[in-house]
């Protein structure tokens, strides 16, 4: 009885063992690329394919894309800042904990126009492809 409790407590053990450091694994699919960060701070970029991190070292990953996305900021008001363009400067992004829709904000309320903001987004790690659009909600 008391070798069956071993074996299971060794296999139960083994298991759980297994399965955390699998939960380090990381997958960036073609196109990507993943950020990693560690209490809140960025660490590393991962590009595609296959990655380990141990699990409690690294307590975070994003992974963002290397194409056009298009990205959309609600207003209080209910109209829709919208723009076509992509993350250049991953680790000031993330810096700025990727919300560029706060720093949009911002901008709008100190007086910028769709043109100014266009400017001031690589100061987040951002670029526009095309031109900034409001619409009505």
């Amino acid at each position: 009885m008391k070798e069956i409790f071993i074996t299971l407590t060794s296999i139960l053990l083994a298991l759980f063992v297994g399965i955390y450091f699998l939960s380090g694994l990381i997958h960036v699919r073609k196109g990507e690329i993943a950020i990693l960060t560690k209490m809140g701070k960025y660490v590393k970029t991962l590009d595609e394919g296959w990655h380990y991190a141990i699990p409690p070292v690294f307590d975070d990953w994003r992974h963002l894309s290397l194409s056009d996305t298009k990205f959309s900021v609600n207003l209080a008001d209910g109209r829709i800042i919208s723009f076509l363009g992509k993350v250049v400067d991953y680790p000031l992004f993330y810096k700025s904990k990727g919300n560029y829709s706060d720093s949009i904000r911002l901008w709008l309320q100190a007086g910028a126009d769709l043109e100014q903001i266009k400017e001031q987004l690589p100061s987040i790690g951002m670029v526009v492809n095309g031109s900034l659009e409001i619409t009505e909600q």
